[in-house]
């Protein structure tokens, strides 16, 4: 398809924005339904935000070399940085949502380790093979539960 069109950079640019602002909109869900009030919900809540979450990387997959590249390019960054704050905003909301307790200066610092975390490790297992991805997503889970619990005060 871009081979018919003069500028396939702009039209790669534009999926690249469009796949970036799904992720808002997956973990807004995640906000909007009432909150965990124990582990086990959360836990359930963690694996719903990863099944849609690793759905748009696993449907995209294609695009994760234009998704590197604007990281690399010092033009581009900018797209991909505004993004990123508003996807560390949304999962400190989420946590705050789980512990409307939490300081919001350790929510945003929880859900910075989240994002870089979890796309950094999705980026390694889109490389390999599905098992491998599939492997590597649950290893994220855990590492998220084990990272975020602690400050959730759930039973």
């Amino acid at each position: 398809v871009y081979q018919y069109f003069p500028n396939k950079e702009a039209i790669l640019l534009d999926l690249a924005r469009r796949w970036l602002s799904s992720f808002p909109k997956v973990i807004q869900k995640r906000i909007d339904v009432p909150r965990p009030t124990n582990r086990d919900e959360f836990q359930r809540e963690v694996r719903k935000l990863f099944i849609d979450t690793s759905r748009l990387y696993l449907d995209n997959v294609t695009l994760m070399p234009v998704i590197e590249a604007i990281s690399g390019n010092a033009d581009l960054r900018p797209i991909q940085d505004g993004y990123d704050k508003e996807i560390i905003a949304l999962y400190a909301a989420w946590l705050q949502h789980v512990n409307p307790a939490l300081e919001e200066k350790t929510a945003k610092r929880l859900g910075l380790v989240m994002m870089e975390v979890g796309h950094a490790c999705r980026l390694v297992g889109l490389k390999r093979d599905r098992k491998t991805f599939d492997l590597i997503e649950d290893d994220v889970e855990a590492m998220w539960l084990a990272l975020v619990t602690p400050y959730l005060n759930l039973d």
